[in-house]
């Protein structure tokens, strides 16, 4: 509850080191209070109460200095926030475990935010029965526990100082969560195949077998260096063995579960990873991103068992290699303690700019382009999703059944999935040539003109990051008709 710059507040008050990440800080401070004790015989202090001479724990001195900052706190009745968090659920169709329950229709409510008109069109049986309600309940429940578990793993595996029962205990707690997320899954597997879904391929994310298979996907990685290559091995070969949810991470599923098999340099094995990397190849549903990686895999396991020029695979799409380009720069190195007050090189790289400004290195990049007369901007992969939402925006907000289930929604229900295109394929098909004949500009104008005064909350919209005239040139620029 407390912010990093509290936490910090807080370090210093009881003379702990308050720099670097928010989780190393609660690391610290919770560490301190299980192994250090207050005399209050030699020590007076407004927070510290008790008989003279006896011994206080740091956790409870602690704990009172957390609370002079929180101040009063409400604690909800465990079974009215269920209660709330159901209507939450079955009202805004959130597919995943909300944190802050009813936000966007306060912010409209407020006129804090302007979400996109459209007809929404509620679907009165997405859950079927009150059962089917609580097992989706119950399945983004064990995601939520799952990601927490992970992140708490991760937090204290980035301290030196983890002791082996609080990591035993940590690892512990992720496996646990791993063993009752693929019997879950396996259960939904199983009764998926016995009887068909009712609802359409739009609306199979509110299927607890949807929530199962993310949050296997997201701990394979995870439990295959607790629990060692087999179990990882386990998970993917379940992903695999469905072609319900999360069809378009196939691709990424058989690489893994290829490299996987790799490790084990048999020619067993590397027959078993080419025979699956072939089998990728051919299916459908292995998206185009993952099919260079897979292409050079397969050349890879060829080499190895050394198969002959006329068995091997020729591909015609391969991808040419990027030019290299080296700015060259005086490095700063950071330097930043640990709780033991040892300075050590960590942190991002510093470079030092022009007129002896220190610099990130995106900043450091961006100097040495405007020297040469560019114009730039660090901006990762938002103006991509920027210039996408502008250029859909009419396809992303059209209608199509089980879509637009709430009018508080930033893009339809199925965006993230496969049904994305063939839902709208013909629609998209001329949308991508009429951009390739330049008619771009129009539709981002068009957009831009319609929803930048009220700054409309969609998805991939960036009003504060990109001003009018400089999406214009870029599009001008980048979708010149050939």
């Amino acid at each position: 509850m407390l912010s990093k710059e509290e936490l910090e507040d807080l370090a210093r008050k009881i003379k702990l080191p308050g720099h670097g990440k928010k989780g190393n800080i609660i690391t610290a401070l919770l560490s301190a209070a299980d192994t250090q004790y207050t005399l209050s015989h030699f020590r007076r202090n407004e927070y510290v109460t008790g008989n003279k001479g006896a011994i206080i724990t740091f956790g409870a001195r602690l704990r009172a200095l957390c609370m002079g900052q929180i101040g009063c706190c409400i604690r909800i009745n465990p079974a009215v926030l269920t209660l709330l968090r159901r209507i939450n659920l079955i009202f805004f169709r959130t597919p995943v475990y909300e944190g802050h329950l009813f936000v966007p229709a306060i912010l409209v409510a407020s006129h804090k935010r302007v979400y996109h008109r459209y007809i929404t069109t509620r679907t009165p049986d997405i859950f079927p029965d009150r059962c089917s309600l609580l097992e989706y309940e119950l399945s983004l429940e064990l995601e939520r526990g799952c990601e927490a578990s992970v992140e708490d793993y991760k937090q204290l595996t980035s301290t030196k100082e983890l002791s082996t029962k609080e990591r035993q205990a940590v690892e512990e707690t992720i496996l646990e969560f791993y063993r009752r997320v693929l019997d879950c899954f396996k259960v939904s597997l199983e009764r998926r195949t016995r009887s068909q879904s009712l609802l359409g391929r739009v609306l199979e994310r509110f299927e607890p077998g949807h929530v199962y298979t993310r949050t296997l996907h997201h701990i394979a990685p995870i439990v295959g260096k607790i629990d060692g290559v087999e179990s990882e091995t386990t998970i993917l070969q379940s992903l695999l063995a469905q072609n319900r949810w999360h069809c378009g991470k196939r691709g990424g599923w058989y690489d893994r579960l290829a490299l996987l098999h790799m490790k084990d340099k048999t020619t067993e094995q590397l027959r078993r990873a080419y025979k699956l990397v072939t089998v990728a190849l051919l299916d459908e549903s292995t998206l185009l991103r993952y099919k260079p990686k897979l292409i050079r895999r397969l050349k890879r396991l060829e080499h190895q068992l050394k198969l002959a020029p006329d068995e091997r695979h020729a591909c015609d799409g391969d991808l040419e290699r990027c030019q290299d380009v080296y700015i060259l720069g005086c490095r700063i190195r950071p330097c930043a303690q640990d709780s033991k007050g040892t300075e050590s090189a960590a942190g991002k790289t510093i470079w030092e700019g022009s007129q002896g400004v220190p610099l990130g290195v995106e900043d450091y990049a961006l100097e040495h382009y405007a020297r040469l007369g560019f114009r730039g901007k660090h901006c990762e992969g938002t103006l991509v999703r920027f210039i996408f939402a502008l250029l859909f925006h009419d396809i992303l907000f059209m209608q199509v059944p089980g879509a637009f289930e709430t009018p508080y929604q930033t893009a339809p229900l199925d965006l993230v999935m496969d049904t994305f295109y063939t839902s709208r394929k013909e629609v998209i098909d001329a949308r991508l040539k009429q951009i390739l004949n330049g008619d771009a500009l129009v539709f981002a104008d068009k957009t831009d003109s319609e929803h930048r005064k009220d700054r409309t909350f969609f998805v991939g919209g960036k009003w504060d990051a990109f001003e009018r005239h400089e999406i214009l040139e870029i599009l001008e620029v980048t979708y010149r008709p050939r």
